[in-house]
């Protein structure tokens, strides 16, 4: 028995078959290894383009001088997912809590990662947020101080 073993592993069939099989599954490794970077990197950038939309979508309901309506809008939206899929803060130049379903504070401006803890969601659940200023380019005396919302996906 031992003979045939060692005959077996001297056999040039064999051991190509061997190589071919290990080459096979490591090149289908690989090639799952690359699929899931790609399919990876395009989820990412989809979802930095959907959160940037929302962003784009709340921020467009901000009128000269008319901070309700933004409010409305960020307090719609939040109200719009209950089980904490997106999250929205909108604060005023202060820092103080406007609207929104979490209280953001100390995010940069564009994007960027956060963990928070809320009741009823996984604890260390990461957020991807995008972070802005809205009416900040409007010159102080036609409008109020420049408002920052933060909403995240």
């Amino acid at each position: 028995m031992n003979k045939t073993r060692v005959s077996l592993l001297r056999s040039t069939p064999f051991r190509l078959a061997l190589t071919f099989a290990f080459l096979f599954v490591l090149a289908f490794i690989l090639s799952g290894a690359i699929v899931y970077q790609l399919m990876s990197a395009d989820l990412a950038r989809r979802l930095d383009q959907s959160i940037k939309e929302t962003y784009s979508v709340v921020a467009l309901t901000y009128a000269e001088d008319d901070r309700d309506d933004l409010i409305a809008s960020v307090k719609n939206n939040a109200d719009l997912s209950p089980d904490k899929d997106q999250l929205f803060s909108l604060t005023d130049p202060d820092g103080n809590h406007l609207a929104g379903n979490f209280t953001a504070s100390g995010l940069p401006d564009g994007f960027s990662m956060f963990a928070v803890r809320l009741p009823g969601v996984p604890p260390d659940t990461m957020y991807r947020a995008y972070t802005g200023k809205v009416g900040g380019n409007r010159s102080p005396s036609r409008s109020p101080r420049p408002t920052n919302w933060r909403p995240s996906c």
